[in-house]
């Protein structure tokens, strides 16, 4: 009786919720159908809210990715055609990182707008736990584990090498010109070598406001090229390449050890010709996030285990999301459930810069590479443990001392 007059009491406004609990409180006794329906509907609602707010984060990102990769296509670094094939590499990393976080927030919304319409109240009254919404949730969880799991360990290296590839590949077609952002000093060989250039065409073949410095450490002479224009030239023979100055200045000199002043020359010139540094050349060899996953089984760096590390982390993080998130979906009656997601956030943001912070620790040697980002798994994974039997310790003794009450 207690039970039919807060059902009563609660959905006496909503009548969906009321048929959707009458339904729930019919099932009751087969556990098997019960779970079945319950299971449909939040797997359902839980792939429809991740997939919008996969969609929306996708649609986000990938348009802050764009404008990046135009920029440079409108400063003759890049082409159009390049920054659409570098967007469409980069598709799957962002899903790989995006989809933990779409999963996290579908979960607090289901749950959450199912608690604040009272109906998992009900349902935990009549013998529902924490324990069995989480076994439901693990359906879309290890959908989601599996998928991560697969870009993260085999598809998002192989897409880093293409763009690896990709960039050098523009690189060497462009000369080494275009290594060089416009309006950006550009530090070789330690500081010893400075380029800097106002500005180059679309195609590297014109640049302006060209400044150069040279030091040679052994003999301490320095030596400063300035010039409004120039032109790139390539050697045919020597397959060098080249930058032609036209209407510049050169200094060149050194610092008097007894005067303390610079000793230096002056020379003017309307043409000068001026091999590029060697060192401005794109690096062909694949950096660790690159690498296959067989590979780096086979080597014993330290860089190399964090990478794996970093890549396993990617699906174990979607599971310790969903498990935190059923413990936080709890909404007390009458409370809105938005406010969850300010908290779900904080959590997350310490969560994933924890790992951050646990790569670049491991990586410097602060922390040992068999310790590396495991420890942040197993503490978030006990905190969510932890909130999903203590949710279910407050609810049996809501039942027990509801079921005293009655009785007496």
């Amino acid at each position: 009786m207690f039970l039919k007059r807060n059902v009563q009491k609660i959905c006496l406004t909503d009548a969906l919720g009321l048929v959707k609990i009458q339904e729930m409180l019919f099932l009751m006794g087969n556990d098997l159908v019960h779970a079945s329906i319950l299971s449909r509907y939040i797997t359902r609602e839980i792939y429809y809210s991740m997939f919008m707010l996969l969609g929306i984060f996708l649609l986000i990102l990938s348009t802050n990715y764009l404008i990046h990769f135009l920029e440079d296509a409108a400063t003759g670094a890049s082409s159009i055609e390049i920054a659409f094939k570098l967007l469409g590499l980069m598709v799957p990393q962002m899903v790989a990182v995006l989809l933990p976080i779409s999963l996290f927030l579908a979960i607090l919304n289901v749950l959450g707008k199912l608690f604040a319409q009272n109906e998992l109240l009900i349902a935990l009254s009549v013998g529902m736990s924490f324990k069995r919404i989480w076994a439901i949730i693990k359906k879309p969880t290890i959908v989601v584990i599996l998928v991560t799991a697969m870009i993260s360990l085999f598809l998002e290296p192989l897409m880093i090498y293409y763009q690896d590839s990709l960039r050098a590949s523009l690189s060497k077609g462009n000369g080494s010109i275009s290594l060089i952002q416009s309006g950006e000093f550009v530090s070789l060989n330690g500081g010893n070598e400075v380029i800097y250039l106002g500005g180059h065409t679309k195609d590297n073949a014109i640049v302006s406001n060209v400044f150069i410095y040279f030091y040679d450490p052994l003999s301490q002479v320095f030596k400063v090229i300035i010039a409004p224009q120039g032109h790139s030239a390539r050697d045919a023979e020597n397959a060098g390449e080249f930058m032609i100055l036209e209407n510049g200045h050169q200094y060149q000199g050194k610092l008097n050890a007894q005067t303390k002043a610079l000793d230096y020359n002056l020379v003017s010139f309307g043409s000068y010709g001026l091999r590029l540094p060697s060192v401005i050349t794109p690096d062909t060899n694949p950096g660790v996030d690159a690498l296959s996953l067989w590979r780096l089984f086979h080597e014993h760096s330290v860089s190399e285990i964090t990478e794996i590390e970093w890549r396993f982390s990617v699906p174990i993080v979607a599971w310790v999301l969903a498990l935190l998130a059923v413990g936080l979906s709890y909404v007390r009656p009458r409370q809105g459930r938005f406010g969850k997601f300010i908290s779900a956030f904080l959590i997350f943001m310490i969560y994933f810069n924890l790992l951050v912070a646990s790569r670049a620790w491991t990586e410097s040697g602060a922390l040992t590479p068999w310790l590396g980002l495991i420890w942040v798994h197993v503490v978030f994974a006990l905190a969510g443990f932890t909130l999903l039997y203590w949710r279910d310790g407050f609810f049996s003794r809501v039942s027990f001392w509801r079921s005293r009450s009655r009785r007496a």
